[in-house]
């Protein structure tokens, strides 16, 4: 996993996934296996756009991925929609695509 991205557990054992900003709660993904392609996808995204590619490639990749996700049943269609909408929120947001600059040393031996 990329730094600034964790996973939380309530006390009923439900496990949240989080970018820089926590989801709104209304909408939060709950299930595991979709939190678990909602992270593939969202660093494939990260990735391909580190590689070159822009905008327009990374729709056409998360339609593709999602319209995967449709064709083989794998999630319900109410658990792929969400991923839908958090995967457009994510791929919207600028910061999710910066890069980290890497804070330099402090010389602890000069004052």
């Amino acid at each position: 996993m990329q730094s600034g991205c964790w996973i939380a557990e309530d006390a009923q054992g439900n496990l949240y996934y989080f970018r820089e900003t926590p989801l709104i709660l209304g909408k939060m993904l709950t299930d595991t296996a979709t939190i678990r392609y909602y992270q593939k996808l969202t660093d494939s995204l990260v990735d391909l756009w580190n590689r070159g590619y822009r905008f327009d490639d990374l729709r056409l990749y998360m339609e593709g991925y999602i319209s995967c996700l449709r064709q083989t049943n794998i999630l319900e269609s109410f658990q792929i929609h969400r991923l839908e909408e958090e995967s457009i929120r994510f791929l919207r947001d600028p910061s999710n695509f910066e890069l980290a600059m890497p804070e330099p040393e402090t010389d602890y031996y000069r004052y």
